[in-house]
């Protein structure tokens, strides 16, 4: 259509209607059309016209006087307003220009006013006294105003509007449709489209508004310009910046743009607010505000607002029912001077996307105080039903000047789904740091979601490369989950850190739960290589915490706070709640120290805690600082068993740095290794009932020059198959071992306690001591409590019992090599743990030969349980000691006559009692069953006894 507007004859069409009280006059002059007289009301001047069109290298000419100051001219026509040449008015008067039937702003499309300039397809315009200015069906003599203009009226069929300008100013400089300072440029209409053009209102308002059938948008007069209200407005039409036009009100910050419709795209464009370099805001910051009824698309474009000069830079808000930002699209509140940023809010009811890359980048919200710049970065807000950020795309607010990072804050009423790497290498993220050389704290980092989910490598980080603190991350969600690995070998993650180079503490990790899964290698990650203390990740779950697998990378899913080399601060703690914890498959939980610091301390409370296929809780120093102590406070039960089969694989293949486990054991490691002049941590458990099997362990050990810690276990109920509990020193002091068992504990199948200190090589100090209160250990099939050295002293053992069962096989011992022996001390009451396993025979009598049949209940029969302890009344209660039950006999069906009788023998006494005998040996039977016996029993293959049962 434009271009076919070109092939008319260059000449204006500016047609008076003659339908005012003293008419517009148009004077040809050249390739300028003179616009006289029109009706004056004070200080308004109303012009109407048939047709108004200025086509290329030609001038419409407002001669106006210089006391007016709105110039209000209609088209009462059927003809769109093609607008290619020079708009021209005297002073300072604004110009409203109303065709209903719509504009078409051509490439030359250029205006010199004084003042504002609102060109509208409404059919007309309302003013404060109650007067209204038809374009259509207007009167002939209109009873003119002097008020002032409150509203434009639109009709049934808005006309569109689409501006192409690309005229220049005096320096060769791309402004199109432009106003002065402090003006306002408003385009309003129906569908409204920038099509490669530009609108330019330097320190003044932009406002571009699509409006359906049948509404009113309000006109506010302010100090600067005119602000649109649309309020009263029910519906919107689309409206389109595309194919590399502008949008800008930066000058000296006041500056604002609003854009309103009901679909908005930004398609490889530009919108942009702001204060220019060399320039300072003298008022309140001007804003870019996009309000969609649909959805905004924002495609390889840009909206930003920043500071280049000196002041503070305005926010940008955007409210839509869903925004969507592509190939590389950005949003940004940037401050490059001396100011602080602006803040961003996107406001969206349904799906905010950001997805893709381009040449200049990824998608990207942004808030930064960057390069040079003094001052703070701006809040960033995010509130939506669902936010996914794809393909690299990503949130950030960094510092890389003098002054804060702002804070990231994301609310979502559905799900935030984070994943992917995007072809410029960068992976989907939400972020937060602090830059080399740049001076301030980072920003804090918060989502709100019933599901977040990183995938794919996805990454939400909070560092510091610069002088200041990383700002903390806080997740409050109903499940949360952290899996997977990117094409480039990274995995998916939190993480907050302290880099080289850098001065100032690591932020902490919160996540709040019902349930979290951290899978295929992804990683909760907290760590300082600078001068500052690594930050600490606190996990509150109402429901369950799952660690799970090894990636391909060969890391291990993991939350893990480090002490790098080279850096000077402390680890910090690692703190899980959970109701089930489920640590497996090679995953790890652990903290370390390989700088000056100590490692940080982990502190677990569950209901249940699960460790299996090789799945670590560990503290490990390598360097001169502590490992860090470990507590596991579980109130029902722990269940560590067997091993990662692929441990040493992984180790071979990628080494220490990045294989942070232990060894391949499941279980609780507290350690040093052999260029570590730290101390080891304390391992501290209490629960229930604690299983360890299959090669798992619980482990203090110490590699290096300084001493092991202890290990504290406080259970009901301990058992340990083919695993151990053991605290070792190769130069140091060896750790203890301090178990306080309250009901029952086993060891089996080579299973361990064991403190050891020293080597040949090493000599080492005193071996650990190892305290035992239980009521019954037993240890049986080659399981062994040891406390040995090999040059120091032996550690002493101590056991107090009830009893205490131990197999030929099984020993207990206190020694050493080239040292002193230690003390065994064992503490029971007149049991004799050296009397040691019998084996029964093989030939077993028929035992349904051994039940007498000849004592009928209802013949005054009865049966005595005697023994050292004797049956409770009831299961559930204790078992007593010295005591003599007499069991009711119920009689047995025998056929009758009579009915049957049940006769209670409680209150009859035996004339004789047995001898009580007290057990001095094991037996094991053919079954493979345990049993306690006074002596090695004799097998008898006829029933002997049976008549001794009965009393006549």
């Amino acid at each position: 259509m434009f271009f076919l507007l070109l092939a008319k004859p260059a000449t204006a069409e500016i047609i008076p209607d003659g339908t005012l009280p003293a008419n517009s006059k148009v004077i040809q002059q050249g390739n300028t059309s003179l616009i006289e007289e029109g009706t004056i009301k004070g200080t308004n001047l109303f012009h109407s016209f048939d047709e108004f069109s200025i086509f290329s290298g030609n001038t419409a000419y407002f001669n106006n006087s210089l006391n007016i100051q709105n110039i209000i001219s209609r088209v009462t026509g059927t003809s769109i307003s093609n607008i290619d040449g020079l708009i021209r008015a005297n002073g300072s008067a604004n110009l409203f220009l109303l065709n209903p039937n719509g504009f078409i702003f051509g490439q030359n499309a250029k205006l010199d006013i004084g003042g504002s300039f609102i060109g509208t397809s409404a059919n007309s315009m309302k003013f404060n006294d109650g007067f209204e200015f038809k374009a259509t069906n207007s009167e002939s003599t209109p009873l003119l105003t002097v008020s002032t203009p409150i509203g434009l009226q639109f009709g049934a069929n808005p006309g569109h509007i689409t501006n192409f300008s690309r005229a220049t100013n005096q320096n060769g400089e791309i402004i199109g449709l432009s106003v002065p300072s402090g003006a306002t440029l408003a385009l309003v209409g129906g569908q409204v489209a920038i099509d490669g053009g530009n609108l330019t209102a330097p320190g003044g308002n932009i406002e571009l508004g699509a409006i359906s059938a049948n509404n009113t948008v309000n006109l506010i007069p302010t100090n600067f310009g005119w602000k649109l209200d649309y309020e009263k407005v029910s519906g919107f039409l689309d409206i389109r910046v595309i194919n590399n036009a502008t949008v800008a009100s930066n000058f000296n910050g006041r500056g604002n743009i609003t854009i309103t419709g009901n679909n908005i795209d930004i398609l490889s464009s530009r919108i942009q607010a702001g204060i220019n370099s060399g320039l300072q805001l003298d008022n309140q910051p001007g804003d870019i505000a996009l309000n969609s009824q649909g959805n905004i698309t924002v495609d390889a474009g840009v909206i930003t607002n920043r500071v280049d000069g000196i002041g503070d830079a305005g926010n940008i808000n955007l409210t839509a029912q869903s925004l969507f930002l592509d190939n590389g699209a950005e949003i940004t509140a940037n401050n490059l001077g001396e100011g602080n940023a602006g803040n961003i809010t996107i406001n969206a009811t349904d799906t905010i996307s950001l997805s893709g890359v381009a040449t200049n980048g990824s998608s990207i919200v942004i808030g930064a105080s960057l390069f040079g710049a003094k001052g703070n970065g701006g809040q960033i807000t995010v509130n939506t039903a669902n936010l996914s950020l794809t393909k690299g795309a990503t949130i950030v607010a960094h510092t890389l000047g003098e002054g804060n990072a702002g804070n990231i804050e994301v609310n979502a009423s559905n799900n935030i789904n984070i994943s992917g790497l995007g072809s410029n290498g960068f992976t989907s993220g939400i972020g937060s740091q602090v830059f080399p050389e740049a001076v301030g704290n980072g920003g804090q980092i918060v989502l709100n979601a019933p599901i977040v989910t990183l995938s794919d490598g996805a990454n939400v980080v909070a560092h510091t490369f610069g002088e200041g603190n990383a700002g903390s991350i806080e997740i409050n969600a109903e499940k949360v989950f952290l899996d997977g690995l990117a094409s480039n070998g990274e995995s998916s993650g939190i993480g907050s850190a302290v880099f080289e180079n850098a001065k100032g503490n690591a932020g902490e990790i919160v996540i709040n739960t019902n349930s979290l899964s951290v899978t295929d290698s992804a990683s909760l990650f907290v760590a300082t290589f600078g001068q500052g203390d690594a930050g600490s990740i606190t996990i509150n779950a109402s429901y369950n915490v799952i660690f799970d697998g090894v990636g391909a990378n060969g890391r291990s899913s993991n939350a893990f706070s480090t002490v790098e080399e080279k850096s000077s601060g402390d680890g910090k703690e690692i703190n899980i709640t959970a109701n089930t914890l489920n640590v497996n498959n090679g995953a790890v939980i652990g903290t370390t120290t390989r700088g000056k610091g100590d490692g940080g301390n982990i502190n677990i409370k569950a209901n249940l805690l699960e460790a299996q296929g090789g799945g670590e809780i560990l503290s490990t120093s390598r360097s001169s600082g502590n490992a860090g102590n470990i507590t596991v406070n579980a109130t029902e039960s722990i269940n560590f068993s067997g091993n990662d089969p692929n441990f040493s694989q992984r180790l071979a293949r990628i080494g220490r740095p990045i294989v942070r486990n232990e060894g391949a054991g499941s279980g609780l490691y507290a350690n040093t290794d052999e260029k570590s002049t730290g101390k080891g941590g304390n391992i501290n458990v209490t629960t229930r009932r604690f299983t360890i099997t299959d090669g798992a362990i619980v482990n203090t050990s110490a590699f290096g020059q300084g001493s092991t810690g202890d290990i504290q276990i406080t259970v009901s109920d301990l058992f340990i198959n083919a695993a151990d509990i053991a605290s070792s020193s190769l130069f140091g002091q060896g750790g203890n071992i301090n178990l306080q068992i309250a009901e029952t504990s086993i060891f089996r199948n080579q299973s361990t306690i064991s403190t050891r200190a020293g080597t040949l090589s090493s000599g080492g100090g005193d071996g650990g001591n190892i305290r035992i209160n239980a009521n019954v250990l037993t240890a049986l099939e080659s399981s062994n409590i040891n406390a040995n050295a090999f040059q120091g002293r032996g550690g002493n053992i101590q056991i107090s019992a009830s009893g205490l069962l131990l197999s030929p096989n099984s020993s207990i011992t206190a020694s050493s090599q080239r040292g002193i022996n230690g003390n065994v001390q064992i503490n029971t009451p007149d049991v004799n743990p050296t009397s040691g396993l019998v084996e029964l025979p093989n030939n077993f009598s028929d035992r349904s030969n051994l039940i007498a049949q000849v004592c009928p209940a209802f013949q005054g029969n009865y049966f005595t349980i005697t023994g050292r302890s004797g049956l409770p009344a009831n299961p559930s209660d204790t078992i007593r000691t010295n005591l003599t039950e007499t069991v009711d006999w119920v009689a047995q069906n025998f056929p009758k006559t009579k009915p049957e009788k049940v006769i209670n023998y409680q209150n009859l006494k035996p004339k004789t009692t047995t001898k009580i005998i007290e057990a001095t040996s094991w037996v094991k039977n053919k079954l493979g069953e345990v049993m306690l016996v006074a002596s090695t029993p004799s097998i008898q293959t006829t029933n002997t006894a049976s008549r001794d049962l009965c009393q006549q």
